[in-house]
């Protein structure tokens, strides 16, 4: 082991911290049920620490924000990653009363923030103020995957079930709709520019055919 810091009053939480790079240097960006801190990567040192809900969700850098909430339902939160100690004061830029359930996780693209939420809906607001600039219902829509965004403006809603592709920006814009019909709990991953997905019973992989 290279370092080991204890968290004694810091809650559980089943998301994945999130590397980042923040000011130049980076920052471990690591969620619990009642908090979201940057840690030092390298030594393990809480650089800054702020009061929020983040059980299930792991935590979005993106506009110069950290975005979290809990996923099981409850408020959510945008904070500035630039500050030390204990932030909660001083450096929460905006929050969202009520978040509904979805144990997925936030993607950011083109200034937006879009989140899959019970039952079946896609969120978006903007990265600067929390303000909803949609809500729209995706029918079949697997709200346990977390979505992800590509360079080119596309939003990927994406699961071995019911997949949408959206344009990133201030309005519900739906490209394409596909149903692989093995529908599962499982994000997708990206790599080589294959997206893969798994299903209840068969694993897939999706690439332009050459």
């Amino acid at each position: 082991p290279r370092w080991e810091e204890k968290r004694p009053k810091q809650g559980f939480a089943h998301s994945t911290p999130v590397l980042a790079e923040v000011g130049g240097r980076p920052q471990l960006l690591v969620a619990g049920s009642n908090v979201v801190q940057g840690v030092d990567p390298a030594t393990g040192k809480v650089l800054w620490t702020c009061d929020a809900r983040g059980d299930t969700v792991s935590p979005v850098l993106a506009g110069g924000l950290v975005y979290i909430d809990s996923g099981r339902g409850g408020p959510g939160l945008a904070v500035d990653p630039t500050g030390t100690g204990d932030v909660t004061k001083t450096h929460v830029r905006w929050k969202l009363g009520q978040v509904p359930e979805g144990y997925s996780s936030p993607v950011a693209a083109g200034g937006f923030l879009f989140r899959l939420h019970a039952p079946e809906t896609l969120r978006c607001v903007k990265l600067g103020t929390g303000e909803t600039a949609f809500t729209e219902r995706l029918p079949g829509v697997q709200s346990s995957c977390s979505p992800i965004a590509t360079p080119d403006g596309r939003v990927y809603c994406a699961s071995a079930g019911k997949s949408y592709v959206l344009k990133a920006g201030a309005a519900a814009e739906i490209l394409a709709v596909n149903d692989l019909a093995d529908p599962g709990p499982a994000s997708p991953a990206v790599a080589d520019g294959a997206l893969f997905l798994k299903g209840r019973r068969f694993l897939f992989c999706v690439r332009t055919k050459e």
